[in-house]
């Protein structure tokens, strides 16, 4: 007979910050034998916890977190989770794709985690990644959560009832589909590049520097003039190029959406630059 498969509710708060504790609805979800509510401090609280799932062997048949979020990240602690990053190779490293049962949902109820295109592909690259082994599902709020201390509204302490959600649905292999977003659709972005690309490659190589990108935004990427200036038309044909490459142009298997995030946000740029469209 097989070993039993658990459900786990992960919570974690931001240490200072004014709001009711996740604790309350981890545990609450937690309602029989075979759900274990865990507290995260940080992001290294999560990666022990996968090793020490693969190590003995466990079976996960679904999982949530219980987090404050942001648009394509959650927090654990003071500590930010996003794709992309050293910490999120780092989960995907312990191999805990092999621990989740086919099927598995994975279910992010932080604000706005699945907001805006690096949201969209966030839930889309986790499924991908932790759920390769036998599928399943991710979703994600793109909503403000809303405090209800006294649960008169909802049996949640902090519910969701703006926004929408997305999800995520991942095939054994990690190839994902994703349903109730509105940005990263291939075929759309690919109608605006074709309607852009005449037009940059029209626009002169060489044109003054013009500031179009706010702190925090595309930093050094393919900007050799500094984190928020693109200088050129030649620059411009560069983000033209990529967003080419990163669609999958003359491909038949369909693009990450990591590769779609990253197309969305450069041709966001160029539309700031070319105008009209």
């Amino acid at each position: 007979m097989a070993p039993p498969a658990y459900r786990y509710h992960l919570h974690s708060d931001i240490p200072g910050k004014f709001s009711l504790s996740t604790v309350h609805d981890a545990r609450a979800h937690a309602g029989d034998s075979l759900d274990i509510a865990k507290p995260l401090k940080c992001t290294d609280d999560l990666i022990e916890l996968f090793q020490e799932w693969v190590r003995i062997g466990e079976r996960v048949e679904s999982l949530d977190f219980h987090t404050h979020g942001a648009p394509g990240s959650i927090k654990l602690g003071d500590d930010r989770l996003s794709w992309g990053t050293p910490d999120f190779q780092r989960l995907e490293d312990t191999g805990v794709r092999k621990v989740f049962t086919p099927g598995c949902p994975i279910v992010f109820r932080g604000c706005d985690v699945a907001e805006g295109p690096r949201g969209e592909a966030f839930v889309a690259e986790i499924g991908r990644t932790w759920l390769s082994a036998h599928g399943g599902t991710v979703t994600g709020s793109t909503g403000k959560g809303l405090m209800d201390p006294f649960g008169w509204l909802s049996p949640e302490r902090v519910w969701h009832p703006l926004g929408t959600w997305v999800t995520a649905t991942v095939a054994a292999g990690g190839a994902a589909t994703l349903s109730g977003h509105s940005l990263l659709h291939p075929n759309r972005l690919r109608e605006v590049a074709a309607r852009l690309e005449p037009l940059v490659r029209s626009m002169p190589e060489t044109s003054p520097a013009i500031p179009l990108l706010p702190p925090g935004g595309l930093g050094e990427w393919f900007l050799p003039d500094g984190p928020h200036v693109v200088a050129s038309g030649a620059h411009m044909e560069q983000l033209i190029d990529k967003v080419w490459e990163l669609l999958g142009r003359g491909r038949d298997d369909r693009p990450n959406y990591a590769d779609i995030a990253d197309a969305y946000i450069f041709l966001s740029v160029i539309a700031e630059r070319v105008r009209p469209l």
